[in-house]
């Protein structure tokens, strides 16, 4: 057995570790309902949301940034040991073909992370922006930093806008009474078959 053969079950079990790792970075902090509408707002209740927009923007630019650091380090790691299977001959092309894909996936996995970084860090400063505003500028743009955070905690936490499955199947395929074909006449279902 050669040493410096890459065993393909410890790679696969070291980038799942790291993908698992990237999922659990944020930590699950509770996005406030929509605020009421801007203009029924005294000065201090929309400085009070200004401040807590703000300061969940700068968790989810945080969040971000850790997770495409990660993602990052595993796109890395992956390429690596990609290149490194290329090179040994001991290696089937199954498992390169294997090691080609992860790489492949995590760069995917990098660019959309790296995405989403950009995305909060866009907002942290448009957060910011808003916090420096007079409060007839907070006013007019607290439901817009609002919605640009919501897509944020939509993205970090998933599992918490999930759909019902109803409103994802519609009422395609579900079956109503008045949806139904109307029930036969008892003469016709009584009615013996003709005989040939």
């Amino acid at each position: 057995m050669n040493n410096r053969t890459i065993r393909p079950n410890i790679i696969l079990a070291a980038l799942a570790f790291l993908c698992l790792s990237i999922h659990g970075l944020a930590q699950q902090a509770t996005f406030p309902a929509a605020p009421p509408e801007p203009d029924s707002l005294t000065d201090s209740e929309a400085d009070e949301w200004t401040r807590l927009l703000q300061e969940h923007a700068q968790a989810f630019d945080a969040a971000f940034s850790q997770k495409a650091a990660a993602a990052a380090e595993a796109y890395a790691a992956a390429d690596q040991l990609s290149d490194a299977a290329k090179k040994d001959t001991l290696m089937t092309k199954a498992e390169i073909d294997s090691l080609s894909s992860l790489a492949r996936e995590a760069k995917k996995t990098d660019r959309e992370a790296g995405r989403q970084a950009k995305q909060a860090s866009k907002a942290l400063a448009f957060a910011e922006k808003v916090a420096e505003m007079d409060t007839e500028g907070r006013r007019k743009n607290l439901s817009k930093c609002y919605r640009q955070l919501k897509e944020l905690d939509e993205l970090l936490h998933p599992e918490n806008y999930e759909k019902p499955i109803a409103a994802i199947i519609g009422t395609e395929g579900v079956v109503t009474a008045d949806s139904l074909p109307p029930a036969l006449p008892e003469a016709v279902q009584e009615a013996p078959a003709p005989k040939t």
